[in-house]
């Protein structure tokens, strides 16, 4: 029989990690999934039927954390066990390619063989191989380790042990420099070198099983999808298995795939109406000649040279630009002015509207002689909206939009817009996204009062943003070079539709 397994111990973040990697196996593998947990941890009654099997193993007073890997292989209840990291998740479909690759083998993990060198601050590859008589030792990341019953697997177990009760100070250190908690890696390359068995390549057939987070970009991951791919050391990715690390790199993204595996992401996000569209992205053949036109007005801009780089970027005025134009509302109430770039855009946008400013910024780059400025919190402002549709709050204020989404509501606003919507992550401050996966009633809340909500995409994506909707154009355009300069400085502009 063969099966998954994962460990659990000690602290009980590492069960919630293993539950979701278990959810994430099931959807895509039946075989069985054993997990491993001590007394220090509780499995929730209600997540019982996740797991096959669960197995309280005693406390190993000598080893903490990653370290306990080592002494897990005689606890499998399976023929053959592909043991996989609870802060891993199963993205990609391609199970049953691997376990048959894996009957080759009869202990190995993805990496690749080293004579010489350095494992990071664990190992001088050269000198371990010299003093313990090795051929080479297999580095890797053991976030994934395939092993069955056979002979030579118990020996590899068994030789793990004895490296780790007489050597580990030689072979390895601290991992991320926890007292007693030993890195498993280099000891476990040194039991493979030492019986001279042979890693999984990292790439085969154009598949990979696992590949670490790690020193990763341009993440583009999507379980819903069975999607996974990332660059990492200048190669592109596209693992079946997803190990995050344990520090959940990059949680966003991480985040996002357990909203959708506990079936929550789709309720939070609400589909747009068909009639509703065009408020937001314009047919994408008009889009150019849309650009056009706002460029001749952004070059008009009053805050210019230097003072460009701390207002509010020309792909983020765009899309309040295009909403601007489409929704048309009579009365603007503008809490969080920064320093008066979005302002000015209203006023070449709808010169006719009326307009109040919530600002204590007295350092503004530009200033309306046609808006009214209150120096007052939104919250605690007198301001109402007696316009109904034609009514619409801009929030940049860095402040807690749950908050201001419940004044909103009460005040009469149906339109809101909010910059520096940041995904889970990111940001210095409480925003919409953010808000959105807290769970619990802040949720439930948001649920209730949002008909629905539309990010903005990019114009052009970023090298240096991992979580943005795909962008409009793909290729860069020489006549749109604005766009392109500024493309690292995209703030996920949002509007929201709440209901009455």
């Amino acid at each position: 029989m063969k099966g998954y397994l994962t460990l659990a111990l000690d602290k009980q973040k590492y069960v919630d990690m293993a539950i979701n990697l278990s959810l994430s196996i099931k959807r895509l593998d039946q075989s069985p999934v054993c997990l491993l947990i001590n007394d220090k941890v509780k499995l929730p009654t209600e997540y019982e039927s996740l797991f096959d099997y669960v197995i309280t193993i005693p406390q190993n007073e000598d080893t903490s954390g990653c370290a306990n890997k080592i002494f897990m292989f005689q606890h499998s209840p399976f023929e053959k066990t592909l043991f996989v990291d609870a802060d891993c998740l199963m993205i990609g479909n391609d199970l049953s390619f691997f376990w048959e690759v894996l009957e080759k083998y009869h202990f190995t993990v993805v990496g690749q063989k080293a004579k010489s060198g350095a494992w990071g601050r664990y190992m001088n590859i050269s000198q371990i191989c010299q003093k313990f008589d090795l051929p080479y030792v297999v580095k890797m990341n053991s976030g994934v380790i395939y092993f069955d019953k056979s002979p030579i697997a118990q020996k590899v177990a068994s030789k793990l042990e004895g490296y780790y009760h007489n050597s580990r100070k030689e072979m390895t250190s601290h991992h991320r420099d926890v007292p007693g908690e030993y890195a498993d890696e280099p000891l476990i390359g040194a039991a493979m070198g030492y019986y001279q068995l042979e890693p999984l390549p990292e790439v085969i057939e154009g598949k990979s099983l696992m590949m670490a987070t790690y020193k990763g970009s341009h993440f583009n991951i999507d379980i819903s999808e069975e999607k996974c791919n990332f660059q990492k050391g200048g190669k592109v990715y596209s693992p079946t298995i997803c190990h995050f690390g344990g520090v959940l790199y990059p949680y966003n993204i991480y985040k996002k795939q357990i909203l959708t595996l506990n079936g929550v992401l789709d309720n939070l996000h609400p589909p747009i109406p068909q009639e509703d569209w065009p408020l937001f992205l314009p047919e994408k053949s008009s889009l150019p000649e849309q650009i056009k036109q706002f460029l001749e007005i952004y070059k008009e801009t009053p805050i210019k040279g230097e003072k460009q780089k701390v207002v509010i970027s020309p792909v983020n005025l765009f899309a309040m630009w295009i909403l601007l134009k489409n929704l048309k509302p009579d009365f603007i109430v503008q809490s969080g002015v920064s320093r008066g770039q979005t302002t000015w855009m209203i006023e070449q946008t709808l010169a006719q509207s009326e307009l109040i400013c919530l600002s204590s910024n007295e350092n503004l780059f530009y200033k309306s002689s046609q808006a009214t400025y209150i120096d007052e919190d939104f919250l605690l402002c007198s301001v109402s909206n007696n316009y109904e549709e034609k009514g619409l709050l801009i929030l940049d204020d860095h402040k807690s939009v749950f908050e201001r989404i419940i004044i909103a509501r009460a005040k009469g606003f149906r339109h809101v817009i909010t910059n520096d919507n940041y995904p889970l992550g990111q940001g210095d401050y409480q925003s919409f996204s953010r808000s959105m996966v807290k769970g619990g009633r802040t949720v439930k809340f948001l649920q209730e009062a949002i008909e629905y909500s539309f990010t903005f995409p990019p114009i052009y994506r970023s090298e240096e943003i991992d979580e943005a909707p795909d962008p409009i154009f793909k290729v860069k355009n020489e006549e749109f070079d604005l766009f392109w300069q500024q493309r690292n400085r995209y703030r996920w502009l949002t509007y929201l539709r709440l209901k009455p």
